[in-house]
C-alpha cells in the first residue's frame, strides 16, 4: 500500500544521487518528496553526498531545469578553460619552482581534462584527491589565503570547484505537468540532443 511513485525516486538517487541535480514540478511528487521529516531521496553512507533538489511552478518546470543545466554548462566550460590555462602555464614554467603538491595537482588536472565529459563518478573521485592539494596551496594553517598571480588563478579554479564532478541534471514531475500544461516547454528541452538533461515522468 502507499504511493507507488516513491520507489522510482529512491532507486534514481541510489544510482545517480551523489552528482544529481533535480528540478521537480509542483504536484504530488513535491509533497511526498519535499516534506519534513522524511523523503525518498537517499545519500551515500560513505561520502554523505546526495542530490540537490529544487521545486518549480507546475507549468514551467522543464524551462526551470533547463536553466539549471545551462548555468552549470556555462560554469563548467569556464572551469575547463581555467584548468587548461593553468596546466599550460605550469608546463611552460617547468618543474624547477613547483612544489610536490603543485606537481601532483597538475597531474590530476591532466586526468580530469581527459575524463571531464565521462558520465561516471570518476571526476568526483579525482576532485576528492584535488581538494586537499588546492587547500594546502591556497591557504595557510590559519585558513588565510596566499596572494600572487599563480595563486590568483588557483583561487578562480577553487571558486568553481563544485563543477569538477560530472553533474547529472534531472527534470521530474507528474503526467499532468509533462503531458498537459507543461508539455510545450518539455518538447523544446528534449528537442535538442546537446541538452544533456534527463526526464522522469511519474
Amino acid at each position: 500500500s502507499g504511493c507507488g511513485e516513491t520507489p522510482y525516486f529512491k532507486m534514481l538517487t541510489q544510482l545517480f544521487g551523489e552528482r544529481m541535480i533535480i528540478a521537480n514540478a509542483t504536484g504530488c511528487s513535491t509533497i511526498w518528496g519535499g516534506s519534513f521529516p522524511s523523503n525518498p531521496y537517499t545519500i551515500s553512507k560513505k561520502t554523505k553526498r546526495g542530490p540537490a533538489w529544487a521545486n518549480s511552478l507546475f507549468e514551467d518546470n522543464a524551462e526551470y531545469g533547463f536553466g539549471m543545466f545551462s548555468a552549470m554548462r556555462h560554469r563548467r566550460e569556464r572551469l575547463i578553460k581555467l584548468v587548461e590555462g593553468y596546466v599550460h602555464e605550469s608546463e611552460l614554467s617547468g618543474d624547477a619552482d613547483k612544489s610536490n603538491e603543485e606537481s601532483e595537482l597538475v597531474r590530476l588536472f591532466h586526468d580530469w581534462l581527459e575524463f571531464h565529459d565521462e558520465k561516471s563518478d570518476k571526476c568526483t573521485l579525482l576532485f576528492d584527491r584535488m581538494k586537499p592539494l588546492l587547500q594546502r596551496l591556497l591557504f595557510d594553517t590559519k585558513g588565510e589565503g596566499y596572494y600572487g598571480e599563480r595563486h590568483s588563478k588557483l583561487s578562480q579554479i577553487y571558486s568553481d570547484r563544485d563543477m569538477f564532478p560530472k553533474l547529472s541534471q534531472w527534470i521530474v514531475g507528474g503526467d499532468g505537468w509533462a503531458y498537459d500544461i507543461g508539455y510545450g516547454g518539455l518538447d523544446h528541452v528534449e528537442a535538442f540532443q546537446a541538452n544533456d538533461v534527463n526526464v522522469l515522468v511519474v
